[in-house]
């Protein structure tokens, strides 16, 4: 359930939500517990539509696999629609390939946000994504992934999202939102048998 200390939440492993559910759900959830300023201060009557016409701000980080990718893209294509302003991150190796699936409409809503990794030996910028990947390069990847934890702490300092989704191999992510006052919330976009 939802801490408000922690602000993070995790949709239970046994639950499987389609991408309209989640995105009815994130909408209400933001709606409720999500502390907004703009409702703590007395504001007169076009003021508050302006602040209710305003796009929920939702940055996506999805671990550099297509696999994992896709089910946060389908998300976002869905929570676009739906007043959504969507930030996805991911390295520009994966981002090149993500822009050529934005259809025209959802682009006016979802910004493509590049992660800057690390080069370490033997992983070229090129291979920042786990496509083609040799085997032995994951521990590697994973290692760059996890030094580039600082330059997503930048991220979410300048664009202030209202919400955090994130993958479950993200360990830091949370903490990092959480020291931003960002409320996180675990994307898991897999089978219930695998979680459970």
């Amino acid at each position: 359930p939802f801490n408000s200390h922690l602000m993070s939440y995790s949709i239970p492993p046994y639950f499987q939500f389609s991408p309209v559910t989640v995105a009815i759900y994130l909408t209400i959830w933001i709606k409720i517990y999500t502390p907004r300023r703009e409702r703590e201060r007395e504001h007169s009557e076009r003021e508050l539509m302006e602040c209710e016409q305003r796009k929920i701000k939702d940055f996506m980080i999805p671990w550099l696999a297509h696999g994992h990718i896709s089910p946060f893209l389908e998300l976002a294509m869905t929570l676009s629609s739906r007043n959504f302003m969507v930030y996805l991150c991911s390295t520009a190796v994966n981002l090149s390939c993500i822009k050529r699936r934005l259809t025209e409409k959802a682009a006016n809503s979802i910004q493509l946000v590049e992660l800057h990794v690390p080069t370490l030996p033997g992983l070229p910028p090129n291979c920042h994504t786990t496509k083609n990947l040799p085997p032995h390069l994951m521990p590697t990847l994973k290692k760059a992934f996890d030094w580039s934890s600082h330059n997503f702490s930048k991220m979410l300092k300048t664009l202030k999202p209202d919400i955090l989704l994130y993958a479950t191999i993200h360990t830091w992510a949370p903490n990092i939102a959480s020291k931003n006052d960002i409320p996180a919330v675990v994307f898991i976009y897999i089978s219930a048998t695998m979680t459970s």
